[in-house]
C-alpha cells in the first residue's frame, strides 16, 4: 500500500529545497534551449529567472522518480519539457487574456506587444519538441504532441464560450481539463513511465494528475473571483472581463433567477474586471452560500485524487499527497481572506 501519510515537518518549501539541485539543472536546460540571437529572448529568460513561481510540474517529476527510488538524471530533462510547455502556454494566454502582470512582473506582451509575445511563445514550443526528441523516447514526443493539441483545443473552446450564459459546468470542466489538467496528467504519466517502464502503473498516475489539475485551475479561478481588482501577483478579475465564465460565476447563475439573474448577466456582459469586490456579487454569493458550493466541488475532486493514489503500487505517494493538501489549503486561505 502507498504511504499517504505526510509528516508535519514536510512542507512545499521543504520539497522545493530538497530538489533545488534538480530544479537548478532543469532551469539551466530551459535557459540554454531558449538561447537565440533575438534580444527579446534574453528579456524572457531574465524575467523567468526572477519569477519562477512554485514550479509544481518539475517538482512532480522529481517526486515521482523519488517515490520509485529512481535517481536517473533523465528526470531533469523531462521536467524541462513539461515546464517549457507551461511557459509557452502562459506567453500565449497572457496575449489572449490581455494580462499585463504575472508574478509581479510585466508580461512579455506588455513589454513588447502581442506580436513579439506570440513569437516568443512559438519559440518555446519549438524548443519543447527538441527537448522531447533529445530523450530518444519517441512515445514522449507523441504524448507531448497530444497534450499541446489539447491545450490549443482548450483555448479555442474557452473563446467559443465567451459571454455565453448557457455555458454549463461540464463545458467549464472540459476547458480546464484541456488548458491545465492535461499537462499535469502528462507530467505524472510520462514521468512514471520513464521511471519504471510499467505501462499499467503509469496509467494509474493519470487520474491523480487530472484531478489535481482540475483543482489547481478551480483554485486559481476562485482567486481571480475573490481578489478581483485587488493587488496580487497577477491581474485579477480579468476572467469575467474577457467573458470567461469560471465556476464561481456559473454557480451564481445556476442559483439565481428573475431580476437577480438579469442583474448578474448585466455585470458579466459589461466586460469589466469584477468579482467579490462588486457589492451586488458579494451579496448574492453570501445568499447562495457560494463558499460552500465551491468547497464541495474542490473536496469531491480531492477524493478522486486520493483514490488514484491508493491504486498506485510500490510507490511512496507522501509527497504527491502533500501537493494535494497544499492546493486545497490554498483554496481555504483564499476563502478565509474574504
Amino acid at each position: 500500500m502507498p504511504n499517504t501519510q505526510v509528516e508535519n515537518s514536510v512542507t512545499l518549501p521543504g520539497i522545493q529545497q530538497k530538489y533545488k539541485l534538480q530544479l537548478d539543472k532543469t532551469n539551466a536546460i530551459i535557459r540554454q534551449q531558449m538561447s537565440s540571437i533575438a534580444p527579446q529572448t534574453q528579456t524572457l529568460v531574465e524575467t523567468l529567472d526572477k519569477s519562477r513561481g512554485k514550479q509544481l510540474r518539475p517538482l512532480f517529476c522529481y517526486s515521482i522518480f523519488s517515490g520509485f527510488q529512481n535517481e536517473s538524471q533523465e528526470v531533469v530533462q523531462l521536467a524541462a519539457v513539461f515546464e517549457s510547455i507551461h511557459i509557452a502556454s502562459l506567453l500565449h494566454d497572457d496575449v489572449i487574456d490581455k494580462c499585463q502582470l504575472r508574478r509581479n512582473l510585466p508580461t512579455m506582451n506588455d513589454v513588447y506587444g502581442d506580436g513579439v509575445a506570440i513569437l516568443l511563445g512559438d519559440l518555446v514550443f519549438v524548443s519543447i519538441y527538441q527537448l522531447a526528441a533529445a530523450t530518444g523516447q519517441m512515445w514522449l514526443v507523441e504524448e507531448v504532441s497530444k497534450t499541446i493539441k489539447l491545450l490549443v483545443e482548450g483555448e479555442l473552446l474557452q473563446q467559443q464560450y465567451r459571454f455565453n450564459k448557457d455555458t454549463c459546468e461540464s463545458d467549464y470542466k472540459s476547458v480546464i481539463y484541456r488548458k491545465t489538467a492535461a499537462l499535469l496528467e502528462l507530467c505524472c504519466y510520462a514521468t512514471a513511465r520513464s521511471a519504471t517502464n510499467d505501462e499499467v502503473n503509469s496509467e494509474n498516475f493519470k487520474g491523480f494528475g487530472s484531478s489535481f489539475g482540475l483543482i489547481f485551475q478551480m483554485v486559481d479561478d476562485w482567486a481571480d473571483f475573490c481578489r478581483a481588482c485587488k493587488e496580487d501577483n497577477k491581474d485579477r478579475g480579468v476572467d469575467i472581463a474577457n467573458g470567461i465564465l469560471t465556476l464561481p460565476w456559473l454557480l451564481l447563475l445556476e442559483n439565481s433567477s428573475g431580476e437577480t439573474k438579469e442583474k448578474l448577466l448585466s455585470i458579466i456582459n459589461e466586460g469589466e474586471p469584477s468579482g467579490l469586490t462588486d457589492p451586488f456579487v458579494a451579496d448574492l454569493a453570501h445568499k447562495v452560500e457560494l463558499n460552500t458550493l465551491m468547497k464541495n466541488k474542490v473536496l469531491e475532486l480531492k477524493k478522486d485524487a486520493e483514490r488514484s493514489l491508493e491504486k498506485l503500487s510500490n510507490f511512496d505517494s507522501s509527497e504527491l499527497q502533500l501537493f494535494l493538501n497544499y492546493i486545497v489549503d490554498e483554496f481555504t486561505k483564499i476563502t478565509d481572506a474574504q
